[in-house]
């Protein structure tokens, strides 16, 4: 009973932490060390829900379920897993190609390609022999897709179903991003990600101006070298039409663009917005302010800039950001001022979480955040 509680326990604080690849690992690591198959269904049990949330691409199924699986056992957690990793030429094994072809993609419906040396012809070919029709996520991170055609392979596979497309670190060229953006592109796409690749304002333009997959509600561009100057085309274009979540950490936002940003359509629409470590200073973020009371924001990331406590101290004031339930102000330069400010804020109690890790909190500032949030606070 002793290890079985220490096994849930280990668990539940992994389960507390934001979705990561790292975080997966260290699960299925706690689950594997657990020696009683029943404790591990249990685990598996508890683990289940709070899943549910996690992106497929994460819930990777380690080589020894795939084994169990081909000999026709059904390891504890393997309800837990959703995705199949053949990258970095994995998928050139004929055991794993045989894995994937077989009914293990329709229990798997996430697929990881990265860098596996796949573009156009041979892509539509490879996706085809592994039953695209059942894929709801597919990562092609780091493949030599470069052109239009490339792109349009992805979309000609029978990928009909298709939730979420990575393209992180793909060298697109600016006919790529205009397919991309082609009205009607992929319409059962909502999540979309081709971070890691630096874009022009051109290549920005052209992905923006066209409105894109017509289901699309998250965009990722983390890492994109993003500045004042590229950030301009988010004004040319309010993009596609449900867009509510947009990722733009590790660009280079300071100075006016995140001004820029505001000043276009988008950003009252948006539910999500993450800014982490664009070099922001608390001037910056006073560019928030001209969503007034039509803002929608529930979620917004800034970790890693200068908000410092004047910064902390301006959203506190920020009366009409009433809808708030997630804000990240970890390594942002912040002490107790800024922490007491942030306790009296009107919308604190609305939060789900605030986290304020790696910062200059004293004991003070704790005791006032945690009085209205409790556990909701992170330091």
């Amino acid at each position: 009973m002793m290890r079985r509680a220490r096994t849930l326990e280990h668990l539940r604080d992994l389960l507390y932490e934001r979705p990561h690849e790292a975080v997966w690992r260290q699960l299925i690591a706690a689950l594997a060390a657990e020696p009683d198959p029943g404790t591990q269904a249990i685990a598996a049990d508890y683990a289940d829900g709070t899943l549910e949330a996690w992106p497929y691409l994460l819930r990777v199924a380690p080589r020894p379920w795939w084994a169990a699986r081909q000999r026709g056992e059904q390891p504890p957690a393997w309800r837990l897993a959703r995705a199949l990793d053949l990258s970095a030429g994995a998928h050139r094994d004929k055991d794993a190609e045989a894995f994937a072809r077989s009914l293990a993609m329709e229990e798997l419906p996430a697929l990881l390609l990265r860098d596996a040396g796949l573009a156009g012809a041979e892509l539509r070919t490879w996706l085809t022999r592994v039953r695209s029709a059942h894929l709801t996520a597919l990562d092609l991170s780091a493949n030599p897709l470069r052109r239009a055609p490339d792109v349009a392979a992805i979309a000609e596979s029978a990928l009909d179903h298709l939730d979420e497309l990575r393209l992180r670190a793909c060298p697109l060229e600016a006919d790529a991003f205009a397919q991309l953006g082609a009205p009607g592109f992929m319409p059962s796409l909502r999540r979309l990600d081709v971070s890691a690749r630096r874009m022009t304002r051109d290549d920005l333009r052209l992905l923006w101006s066209g409105g894109g997959p017509l289901g699309l509600d998250t965009l990722v561009l983390e890492d994109a070298g993003i500045d004042e100057l590229v950030s301009e085309a988010f004004a040319a274009a309010p993009g596609p039409a449900r867009l509510r979540h947009l990722h733009l950490a590790d660009n280079a936002l300071t100075g006016g663009g995140l001004w820029a940003l505001a000043e276009g359509p988008l950003l009252p629409r948006l539910a999500t917005l993450d800014l982490a470590r664009n070099g922001l200073f608390w001037r910056d973020i006073r560019a928030l302010a001209t969503l007034a009371d039509e803002g929608r924001l529930e979620r917004l990331v800034l970790d890693g800039n200068d908000i410092e406590d004047a910064g902390a101290t301006f959203l506190a004031g920020w009366r009409a950001w009433s809808g708030a339930r997630l804000v990240s102000l970890r390594a942002c330069r912040i002490a107790d001022p800024g922490a007491l400010a942030l306790a009296d804020a009107p919308w604190l109690p609305g939060l789900e979480e605030l986290d304020l890790g790696d910062n200059e909190v004293g004991e003070t500032g704790k005791e006032a955040l945690k009085a209205v949030l409790g556990m909701k606070v992170r330091f």
